[in-house]
């Protein structure tokens, strides 16, 4: 399974909140990457920055792809849910939010993605 009772049960609980009939909310794992190291020469070690059977060039990841960028898990919202109003959008925010830490473990982290 991808996902355990408790991502089940809170994302019934935003959808019956906040999308009840289309229920379009769902939650997903955050993809966690890890970081590239490079190596001083002194310490010996190699720097590869691509297998050379692959032949391809390594692109460097952005901070907030690393693992311990604060996120465990996404809340993937649809857009046609986004308020027009700034003032409308920071009220459903909160509230949502809110929910969320109520339900979560309070060790996990989240980011709200209008998708």
């Amino acid at each position: 399974m991808n996902h355990n009772s408790q991502i089940c049960y809170l994302q019934a609980v935003l959808n019956d909140s906040f999308d009840n009939l289309q229920r379009r909310i769902i939650i997903r794992n955050a993809i966690l990457r890890e970081p590239l190291w490079f190596y001083e020469p002194e310490e010996n070690k190699p720097v590869l920055f691509y297998e050379e059977s692959d032949n391809k060039p390594v692109y460097f990841r952005e901070e907030s792809e690393f693992i311990g960028d604060g996120a465990d898990f996404l809340v993937l919202v649809p857009i046609d849910l986004k308020p027009t109003n700034t003032q409308e959008e920071n009220a459903l925010l909160i509230k949502m939010k809110a929910q969320i830490d109520y339900y979560k473990l309070f060790v996990k982290n989240y980011i709200i993605l209008w998708v």
